[in-house]
């Protein structure tokens, strides 16, 4: 039997491969499902989607409908492969990802950013947590002012 298989840390959500056990999962899905709308999400190293899908099953609970913004290279690495093909995904080594990960996701929330964290995509990241950040402060400041 395939060792990656048997090892819990790596559990498949609805199908798609995970590199996270189980109960990252329906961490994800109640911490979704107790949002109360305020904000963005931002998730940095998306790998397939089993995270991203985990948390957005449980936002749609919570009828949570602003940006989701997902991060990562979406490249596949020497690491990956044998995690994929043990959830039956078999990839090649450099493979891009983001058409498994946009398949495995499928909402109009979500905005991919594809690259290393660093250089253009650090800047993306931190224009995105800036606006999502004094957004959100301007929600607090007029709710608090009335």
């Amino acid at each position: 039997m395939n060792a990656i298989l048997t090892d819990k840390r790596y559990c498949p959500y609805k199908g798609i491969p995970s590199m996270t056990p189980d109960f990252v999962h329906y961490y994800l899905k109640s911490l979704g499902a107790s949002s109360i709308g305020q904000g963005c999400v931002v998730e940095l190293g998306c790998w397939l989607g089993a995270t991203t899908r985990a948390l957005l099953d449980g936002l749609a609970e919570s009828q949570y409908r602003l940006p989701y913004h997902a991060f990562d290279r979406w490249l596949a690495t020497s690491d990956q492969l044998p995690k994929a093909e043990a959830q039956g995904v078999p990839l090649t080594l450099h493979q891009d990802l983001s058409p498994l990960f946009q398949k495995n996701v499928s909402s109009p929330f979500v905005f991919m950013h594809q690259g290393e964290i660093g250089g253009s995509l650090t800047t993306t990241l931190v224009v995105q947590l800036r606006y999502a950040c004094s957004t959100l402060r301007k929600k607090i400041l007029f709710s608090r002012g009335a």
